[in-house]
């Protein structure tokens, strides 16, 4: 029973990690400002329209809301500085992400 329940636990997480690898269709930019990396994707096109995700979220977060969102606007959605993919060392021990 024990390797039934694991076999099957086993599929749904391969069949969840296939689905995300599939919903993200659009490649991430990475740049380059003031001496910081910054990751972001863009959808669509007309007003701009920018979304900012929580303190430990991604550029990812906001992908559902894109797809929604992007036959009206131009969707950017981008990584604060210290957050995945970004490689941005903390460079003062001063650092407040409230400031950032």
């Amino acid at each position: 029973m024990k390797t039934n329940t694991t076999a099957a636990l086993a599929s749904i997480i391969l069949v969840i990690v296939a689905l995300s690898a599939t919903a993200q269709t659009v490649v991430p930019t990475k740049i380059r400002v003031n001496g910081v990396e910054l990751t972001y994707i863009e959808r669509g096109q007309g007003e701009p329209l920018i979304l900012l995700h929580g303190g430990q979220g991604d550029y990812r977060s906001w992908e559902p809301q894109m797809a929604a969102l992007s036959p009206k606007f131009r969707v950017i959605s981008y990584s604060r500085r210290y957050n995945y993919p970004n490689d941005n060392p903390i460079t003062s021990k001063k650092y407040s992400a409230y400031v950032d």
